[in-house]
């Protein structure tokens, strides 16, 4: 890869969590290793019931549709990924056939990792873990949503027991004790300053007696501001 795309990706990986974790020297030896793809609006891209993704989609710009469809092939939207957003991790965590149709909702520009260097950072690398964990949860947050007849058929797995959706993991693992917080009057400027210090990838807002008040993440910060 040539310097000119090499420098543009790791200086987009430093503002996508939790890539923005990892030091220069690990982010160069990263992008060195990953393909820039680019995809047409309205392709489809992963099919449900594919074997698992060899790689993990980053997309660097455009967005992707994640769906299913229901018995009479109606499609029902899960989620929908934007720029700086991931796509694949779960199906390459969890060793299983795509669980979604992903299609190109716009013209997409999208990096990808080899699936065993990616499996191999959620492996040695704490803040990778607790991050893709917590984003497995919420993907089977978002089918539920969607369709909660379809959730069990899909993922296999007992909904009344969410804990497996964590890969059989402890809140206590995965939860965070020093919290980054801060009061509802704080700029958007300001909280985003708090967020880049603390290489955090969300801010909770208090109330004056200390219970939160909602949350703004990396992705409000992008698609919001």
């Amino acid at each position: 890869m040539t310097d000119f795309p090499l420098q543009r990706i790791i200086q987009f990986l430093r503002a996508v969590p939790p890539f923005d974790t990892l030091g220069d020297q690990e982010l160069v030896e990263l992008a060195n290793r990953m393909e820039i793809v680019f995809h047409p609006r309205g392709e489809t891209i992963v099919k449900r019931g594919e074997a698992p993704p060899t790689h993990l989609h980053i997309i660097q710009v455009g967005s992707a549709r994640i769906s299913i469809k229901d018995e009479g092939s109606e499609e029902l939207l899960v989620d929908k990924r934007g720029e700086g957003d991931i796509f694949g991790a779960v199906s390459l965590l969890k060793g299983k056939e795509a669980l979604f149709d992903v299609t190109a909702e716009e013209d997409m520009i999208a990096l990808l990792l080899p699936g065993e260097t990616f499996k191999n950072l959620v492996d040695t690398r704490p803040a990778f873990e607790r991050h893709f964990n917590l984003s497995l949860a919420s993907t089977f947050r978002s089918l539920r949503k969607a369709s909660d007849r379809h959730l069990t058929r899909l993922a296999g797995t007992d909904v009344s027991h969410p804990e497996l959706l964590l890969i059989g993991k402890r809140v206590a693992e995965l939860m965070v004790a020093n919290v980054l917080t801060c009061p509802p009057e704080t700029s958007v400027r300001e909280a985003a300053q708090l967020m880049t210090r603390r290489r955090a990838g969300s801010i909770v807002v208090q109330g004056q007696d200390g219970s939160p008040l909602g949350i703004v993440t990396d992705r409000d910060l992008r698609s919001k501001v």
